[in-house]
């Protein structure tokens, strides 16, 4: 719900003040997806069913595996205050302030399970068979559920100073200025199992942006010419960047500058013809920011071992803490002597991965990164030093994103349309138009690698509208995409326990279509 209450003062100062509350809860909130045969873990890994106690045990005809995802209970309750005054110094010059506090408390009680779960025929209830990973001590089976509860709260607010000057080459003039400090509440990752996860925060942070904007409106010859533009700069704390683990979206923070441009015009040749333009041109640069590149694990070192888990598809490597520091075959003899005491057939010995520096295995993560704790001298290698422990640079060697750009953020656009309303007899009008919008260059991830660039593209859009006398209704035909561009407007990257395949999106194909509309 949510009250209001505003002044209406014959004189120069007004006010607007206000309140809200939310309670939402949900509950038995369910997601499973039944994997295919082109699952990865269905096709290899899937079949094995207990692993590293001697020799590997193998299980046949079984039902498919699925991803199970389970919500057991969720709870927001959020309240806020809203305050805006606005001071009139004179006709043309407005000054507006405003302050906002929010209030947010969560809940959630959920589960997920990290592998894909094996149902034999005929079972009756899955409940049994899927694995508890909320990080305590219980045993699998016994369904436990992860509790996460988090307060986030931030004060917010803005100032805005208008100005009409009247000049004598405009009709209309604006300009003004602004300063916005906006905030995005934090949340709660999903549940995991900190054994076969890199350290990952339960929760993630609320968003703050220092918005600072400098812009102004202007219409001349005497309404034939609109001409607007506006310059921006905005600064974000714990901007929240998301990542996909175990095929689900994990948000991370980092702080971000973004800058740019935009201008519009609308232009009236003649009073039944029309043309509209806008340019905008935007800058992002990532502050400084770690992260494990998934399809370049090792992030080009030479002396790191890739391993690929058996039990849960991830990746995770072995590697110096001190770049060079450690002979690589010292290193292949520590993953390969810990291969040969894990007792296996299916376990092959580390080779040199194509197209990279480095060397990969199959392997068991957890069980090999205690094995390497308990045989290699303190300090010799990167290990989680968390209450989960067993994982040594879990993902992979991190790499520093400081200056990258932010994925899906072209730096350029551009578009222009025209429209002409040919008069009929009888009152009615004929109207065709056409825009054509150009989108530039951008990246698919924060990585800002080759394969994350997004080419830049173009659509055209077009549509005639019939229009009765005093605009009691209409007809409008429609072509959207009229060359069928099937142009990429944005891709991501899966996570290895998927096969690291890639996600695109592309602009909707040719659609065409009439509407109609009345007026009483």
């Amino acid at each position: 719900m949510e009250a209001r209450i505003a002044s209406d003062f014959d004189g120069p100062f007004n006010f607007l003040l206000g309140g809200l509350y939310l309670n939402a809860k949900g509950r038995d909130i369910d997601y499973a997806v039944l994997a295919s045969g082109f699952d990865y873990m269905s096709a290899f890994l899937g079949t094995v069913t207990a692993f590293g106690a001697g020799s590997p045990s193998l299980n046949f005809g079984m039902g498919p595996p699925f991803f199970h995802s389970d919500t057991d209970r969720s709870e927001l309750k959020t309240y806020g205050f809203f305050g805006e005054v606005y001071f009139k110094f004179s006709d043309n010059l407005k000054l507006t302030g405003g302050l906002r506090y929010s209030n947010d408390k969560k809940y959630i009680r959920a589960r997920q399970p990290f592998l894909n779960v094996l149902v034999p025929f005929g079972t009756s209830d899955v409940n049994a068979l899927l694995l508890n990973f909320d990080g305590d001590s219980s045993p699998p089976g016994q369904q436990t559920f992860a509790e996460q509860r988090g307060t986030f709260d931030a004060v917010t607010g803005r100032v805005v100073l208008d100005w009409k000057p009247e000049l004598s080459f405009t009709r209309d003039t604006l300009v003004y200025a602004s300063y916005t400090r906006g905030n995005k509440p934090g949340g709660f990752n999903p549940p995991y199992d900190p054994n076969l996860f890199p350290p990952i925060p339960l929760t993630f942070k609320g968003e703050t942006i220092d918005a600072f904007e400098i812009g102004t409106k202007n219409t001349f010859l005497g309404g034939e010419l609109q001409l607007n533009a506006t310059a921006f700069y905005y600064k974000y704390k714990d901007f929240q960047v998301s990542r996909i683990i175990n095929r689900t979206s994990f948000n991370d923070n980092t702080n971000a500058k973004i800058y740019g441009v935009e201008v519009e015009a609308i232009v009236k040749p003649s009073r039944n013809f029309t043309v509209n333009a806008s340019m905008s041109y935007l800058s992002t640069e990532i502050s400084d920011f770690s992260t494990v590149d998934t399809r370049n694990p090792s992030n080009g070192r030479s002396d790191v071992v890739i391993i690929k888990d058996l039990q849960s598809a991830a990746n995770c490597v072995v590697a110096p803490s001190v770049e060079g520091s450690v002979p690589i075959a010292n290193t292949l003899a520590l993953v390969n002597g810990f291969n040969a005491a894990a007792g296996g057939g299916l376990i092959r010995p580390a080779v040199q991965v194509p197209g990279t520096n480095s060397y990969g295995a199959f392997s068991l993560c957890g069980a090999l990164g205690s094995f390497l704790r308990a045989n290699t001298p303190a300090g010799t290698y990167l290990f989680d030093a968390g209450a989960g422990g067993g994982f040594f640079l879990p993902g992979g060697v991190e790499r520093n994103l400081k200056g990258n750009e932010l994925a899906n953020s072209p730096n350029w656009k551009f578009s222009v349309g025209a429209q002409y309303d040919a008069e009929l007899a009888g009152g009615w009008t004929i109207s065709p138009r056409v825009d054509v919008h150009f989108t530039g260059e951008s990246w698919g991830s924060n990585f800002n690698t080759i394969r994350d660039k997004i080419s830049a593209y173009e659509i055209v859009n077009a549509q005639v509208t019939l229009t009765a006398p005093e605009d009691r209704f209409f007809a409008r035909a429609f072509v959207s995409n009229v060359f069928n561009s099937q142009a990429i407007t944005g891709k991501y990257v899966t996570d290895p326990s998927s096969g690291l395949f890639t996600n695109i999106y592309t602009l909707d194909p040719r659609t065409y279509g009439i509407s109609a509309g009345f007026k009483f």
